[in-house]
């Protein structure tokens, strides 16, 4: 269901629990409770010097800040208790609690009465309210401090044969970036009642949370409470190399090699989430990116044939005719595959009973890579496995973590070849009739997804554990194909 918000910025106040709604003038919030200080000194530098003719050294540092708009809030009581409200379906009941009280959803006759108005105890007029029993919220900092982040390249350019050769080193440091943590985790073996807020506010099902209906109720204790805070560095370092060359007639060919690798607590700010939220743990965070890729190489080139009026072959004439105008155009990509974790949401998960954290495997021998071409489908034997499966064993004793950490595996590499051809046809002075042809995934190499899609194999609580059983979906499947399957496309257009 969409909702408006209502009476503007939300704030929890994890001194006592409560949460500010609205305020301001006429219930709308002045600003949003958050001081991020003064501003940030952000500075750049580029310094280029020629030691001869044909080399060029190049030396740049830059701050940039790491800005957000604080979409983290969508999820904020009593927003998401509207969002996540839907209408009965099927042969779902109401209970009878809800149609009578002073929160009663009564029944009514149809349509022409209109969509019955949901009421909502707390959070939906300006004030201050306890956060109910049973429910998350997420926040920010009320005193933030931005983060920023550091930017440095040194590299040089040499021009030499026809060709132009780059190398350089490119790397970042993310100071204080942005973590969606988890501030309301249990430790190992806490259980609902070990959550940090429900120990410190007495929220746990030894205690009383009365409501209107069973004044004796127990309480739930509250699940999930995201904090989207600055938390530790994040590392980038690579090593780049490019190589190009520019021929006669626009045509150009072009080489690149990234090796590169990064270090962060979390991906993806608001998006992703902290492993391991509890503060004993938050170290267990820090690894490999997911988004890391050790090789990057990219191969492009673009070639206009030399047939045709104005080239050095087939002037005029037939030849001219179906050979001239021709452009062939081509980008590979190979790159290693990203990292992933292995998990144990089944017993592992429920011998650790520690809600907000996530429960890994033990690592029993050596890792291997059994298939780094994995044949997608469903696997009966390790035949058909991506990784061994027997290098790793679920916990079998309670309260206890796994000691694989985060990113410890690499998932399947990608290789891609997208081509296209095209050609100018002169229709007059005025008129060009453009045809292009486009071969996207030309090789028909799949695509394959790490184990943790499609069900999340890399968990050995599941029986293909181990396994890829899916290929990749690009974000836009007509652009490069969705899983490497190869496509072409024709087309054209009349240029005037």
């Amino acid at each position: 269901m969409a909702y408006s918000d209502i009476g503007g910025a939300r704030v929890l106040d994890l001194s006592n629990m409560n949460v500010l709604v609205g305020g301001g003038s006429s219930g709308i919030p002045i600003d949003d409770g958050v001081g991020t200080g003064k501003g940030l000194f952000l500075p750049r530098v580029g310094i280029a010097y020629r030691p001869m003719e044909k080399t060029v050294i190049r030396l740049g540092y830059g701050i940039n800040a790491d800005s957000n708009n604080w979409r983290f809030l969508r999820n904020a009581f009593p927003a998401v208790t509207i969002s996540d409200f839907t209408g009965l379906g099927g042969n779902a009941a109401a209970p009878a609690a809800s149609l009578t009280g002073l929160n009663a959803v009564g029944p009514y006759a149809g349509l022409p009465v209109g969509i019955p108005i949901v009421p909502l105890t707390g959070g939906t007029t300006p004030g201050i309210f306890s956060l109910p029993d049973a429910v998350g919220t997420t926040k920010i900092p009320k005193d933030f401090r931005r983060g920023y982040i550091h930017n440095f390249n040194l590299t040089a350019e040499r021009e030499f044969a026809g060709f132009v050769a780059d190398l350089g080193y490119v790397g970042n440091r993310g100071i204080r970036p942005l973590v969606n943590r988890n501030i309301n985790p249990a430790p190992a073996g806490g259980g609902q009642d070990g959550r940090i807020l429900n120990q410190q506010f007495h929220h746990t099902s030894t205690d009383i949370c009365a409501t209107a209906i069973d004044p004796t109720a127990t309480c739930k204790g509250w699940p999930d409470i995201g904090l989207l805070a600055p938390l530790g560095n994040t590392y980038y370092d690579s090593l780049q190399a490019k190589l190009t060359r520019r021929f006669g007639g626009s045509s150009i060919i072009g080489f690149s090699y990234t090796w590169s690798h990064a270090i962060d607590y979390e991906d993806n700010e608001e998006l992703g989430f902290l492993l391991w939220p509890y503060p004993a743990y938050i170290p267990r965070n820090r690894a490999t990116a997911g988004f890391d890729r050790t090789h990057n190489f990219q191969a492009y080139g673009l070639y206009s044939l030399p047939f045709g009026h104005g080239k050095r072959y087939a002037h005029s004439g037939i030849a001219a005719a179906l050979a001239g105008g021709w452009q062939l155009n081509w980008v590979l990509s190979a790159m290693s595959g990203t990292p992933f974790t292995v998990t144990d949401s089944g017993a592992g998960a429920t011998l650790l009973n520690a809600p907000g954290n996530t429960q890994t495997v033990n690592i029993v021998g050596p890792v291997h890579i059994l298939n780094s071409k994995p044949v997608a489908g469903t696997c009966a034997s390790n035949t058909c496995r991506y990784f061994d499966p027997s290098a790793f064993a679920p916990i079998t004793a309670a309260a206890t973590l796994g000691n694989a950490g985060r990113d410890i595996l690499r998932g399947p590499g990608y290789f891609n070849l997208d081509a296209s051809v095209m050609r100018d046809f002169k229709i007059s002075e005025r008129f060009t009739f453009q045809f292009e042809g486009d071969a996207f995934g030309v090789t028909n190499t799949p695509h394959f997804n790490n184990p943790t899609n499609n069900g999340s194999n890399a968990d050995i609580s599941r029986a293909n554990f181990g396994a890829v059983t899916s290929t990749l979906v690009t974000t836009n499947a007509s652009l490069g194909g969705s899983g490497g399957q190869r496509q072409w496309w024709f087309g054209g257009e009349v240029i005037f």
